[in-house]
């Protein structure tokens, strides 16, 4: 997809992702750039962006892994099921999304 903000037939579409993306013709981060109103305890009150991101299994047969612990400064962390305070930032390609934004006005 090239903005994540809905599934837009013709348009804006999921491609790449595997089996379960040519299957279903459906992504999860279909949404991941699309803001959303939301009021939560202890966050001001606006818009925010809320992602999915698939992890990818190291073989056949074993979890989905995320590690953390490879980049700079957290490998402290490897042997822990969990970790508060990520702070994740997604990116597009800047020229990419300006050309095909033209295209969707």
């Amino acid at each position: 997809m090239d903005y994540n903000k809905g599934i837009v037939p013709g348009k804006d579409e999921p491609k790449n992702g595997g089996s379960y993306v040519k299957d279903t013709k459906d992504a999860h981060e279909k949404y991941n750039f699309k803001p959303e109103l939301l009021k939560l305890k202890g966050f001001p009150e606006g818009e925010y962006c809320l992602g999915f991101v698939e992890t990818k299994s190291p073989s056949a047969g074993k979890r989905n892994q995320l590690n953390i612990e490879k980049i700079e400064g957290c490998s402290d962390l490897k042997n822990d099921t969990e970790v508060d305070d990520v702070l994740v930032v997604y990116c597009v390609h800047y020229i990419r999304t300006l050309l095909i934004r033209k295209h969707m006005l």
